[in-house]
């Protein structure tokens, strides 16, 4: 039952990187790090937002006790520095 949860919750988060990617390709590196008074300032301060929270609840996941090897899938992740902080 867990398992098609968490297949369903990453299919959306793909689709949903893969829109805003397609959304913001359009946009100048100016637009992309202007000031948009934001919580995080900028789009791009928004999105490393996002990358955060994403690589640390990612390392999490790979670190289930049920799975000491970590999940094939995130073997990519493995030597990915962790991020310290938001």
């Amino acid at each position: 039952m867990i398992k098609p949860h968490f297949e369903l919750m990453a299919a959306y988060n793909a689709l949903m990187n893969q829109k805003i990617c397609d959304r913001i390709s359009a946009l100048s590196n100016d637009e992309l790090w202007a000031n948009k008074k934001a919580f995080f300032g900028s789009i791009l301060g928004t999105l490393n937002h996002l990358m955060v929270g994403d690589l640390i609840w990612l390392g999490r996941l790979n670190q289930h006790p049920s799975y000491p090897a970590g999940f094939e899938a995130l073997t990519s992740l493995k030597d990915f520095p962790a991020p310290a902080t938001l």
